[in-house]
């Protein structure tokens, strides 16, 4: 394990690729003012700080880290820093739960208060320890991070929190063959053994079902796993969100869209509050109803949810804000992504509707970075439109297509993409697919077509629906 000097020279600058992510408290809680609504407590874990109020604050952000709701610990670990600007779990907690967003200045506020409380050398053994894992996750990444959760477990055996966040690390999914890869391997089995010992953590329960949000098949385990978590947190929007993909995944739609109303529901104060630009939980849990409403058949329901997503104004001042990328890729393509679901041809009211989606362009930043994107699926959309009654014109927009498709590819190689990273490849497999399918309609052999863009179809995760229904 790294010594805490090396903390002293990291620069502020963190990974925005990492995503990540003993039962009952020992001491009774008094009510926290509503910065975002908490989890059951299912761990404790020692906070050194001169407030109570901020070690308090502090253990409710280390629950939404574990829970996946990276943007109600940050407003967690803010306020606790309102009470204690020196509490050091409190300013580790700002640094993990700001990666992947713009909490930039943040970020570096803490890293710097971070660095300062380390060349005092009078942390507790155990925060000395925490700051070392993340001086690894930061300088070399999960899997050295996990590694160092692997030693700190054995010195600190009642610490849970650190085993559950070491199978946070651990994720790493699954082979193209569907099998488990080494990572998400031990995270099932140290998530098992976990729940052997508290059956009824709701910490626990909500990574078991979390860890088969992209498995080939959800698990009888994992999905019980999902619904007791809810039940424990009915008024939690994490717990109820991962219950409706879980029964997404098993094409219980109807039940997924109540699911995933609920927890728009419970998003929808917070989000008024702060924004959608940074509430991402909101537009996903709609995003997803959206879809579940669509594959229940209910198109009108699915269409006035769509409506509903975009009626929120974009803040293009903060285009990195984890709520507005999901507004930039994510809504502004919903329509043509739904449009192309499937086999369906449509129609030029359905282009120039599924085109209105992304206008108009960014106000403050040079270039839509979606523009690729949408010209891919927008050639798409005129290339089945045209597939049974001009087929030369229509093979036209279909090559239009696949060279916008090349640049689309390529932009995720450009240095100043480096942000819109995930967002890209997720754009580059959707657009993939729908090519494919649209192929189909032009070929001689579609089936073989239509097979390869089932196998090029991605399992959904990140707390988002499929790119492709």
């Amino acid at each position: 394990m790294w010594n805490i000097g090396a903390f002293l020279v990291l620069s502020a600058g963190a990974p925005d690729f990492i995503q990540a992510r003993e039962n009952g408290n020992e001491e009774a809680s008094e009510v926290l003012p509503p910065v975002s609504s908490a989890p059951p407590e299912s761990f404790f874990l020692p906070v050194s700080s001169s407030s109570a109020e901020a070690g308090r604050y502090t253990l409710q952000g280390l629950h939404h880290l574990i829970c996946s709701w990276d943007e109600a610990a940050f407003r967690s670990f803010s306020k606790a820093l309102e009470y204690d600007p020196d509490c050091f779990m409190a300013n580790w907690g700002v640094v993990f739960s700001s990666f992947g967003s713009d909490h930039l200045k943040e970020l570096d506020e803490a890293l710097r208060k971070i660095r300062s409380l380390a060349r005092k050398k009078e942390l507790p053994a155990l925060e000395e320890s925490y700051c070392n894992i993340l001086a690894l996750l930061i300088g070399e990444g999960r899997e050295a991070a996990a590694l160092a959760l692997e030693e700190h477990s054995e010195l600190f055996r009642r610490d849970t929190f650190s085993l559950l966040l070491r199978i946070l690390l651990l994720r790493d999914g699954y082979t193209l063959l569907n099998t488990p890869l080494p990572g998400q391997r031990k995270a099932i089995e140290l998530s098992d053994a976990l729940l052997e010992r508290f059956p009824a953590m709701h910490a626990a329960l909500f990574q078991r079902a979390l860890l088969e949000e992209c498995a080939p098949e959800v698990s009888g385990r994992s999905f019980e796993c999902a619904v007791q978590a809810a039940n424990l947190a009915p008024e939690y929007a994490p717990a109820m969100h991962l219950r409706g993909i879980l029964q997404f995944r098993r094409a219980r739609y109807s039940e997924a869209a109540s699911s995933f109303a609920r927890a728009a529901s419970l998003t929808r104060q917070t989000a008024k509050a702060q924004s959608m630009t940074d509430d991402d939980l909101h537009i996903s849990a709609l995003l997803y109803l959206s879809a579940s409403q669509w594959m229940d058949g209910d198109k009108k329901a699915s269409l006035r949810t769509r409506n509903l997503l975009r009626s929120f104004p974009i803040d293009w001042t903060r285009p990195y804000a984890r709520g507005t990328r999901l507004q930039i890729w994510e809504v502004r393509s919903l329509p043509a992504r739904t449009a192309l679901a499937g086999d369906s041809i449509p129609d030029s009211g359905d282009i120039r509707a599924c085109m209105k989606a992304f206008s108009p362009p960014p106000p403050s930043i040079e270039n839509d970075p979606t523009a690729a994107y949408s010209r891919t699926l927008r050639c798409c959309m005129e290339a089945r439109r045209l597939s049974r009654t001009e087929k030369d014109h229509g093979l036209q927009f279909l090559r239009e297509a696949e060279q916008n498709f090349k640049v689309l590819k390529a932009e995720k190689n450009l240095p100043g993409n480096r942000t819109w990273l995930s967002q890209i490849k997720r754009a580059e497999e959707a657009a993939r697919v729908i090519l494919l399918k649209t192929r189909a309609l032009y070929a001689d052999s579609p089936e073989q077509w239509r097979k390869d863009a089932e196998e090029t179809q991605k399992l959904s995760s990140n707390f988002l629906p499929p790119a492709v229904l």
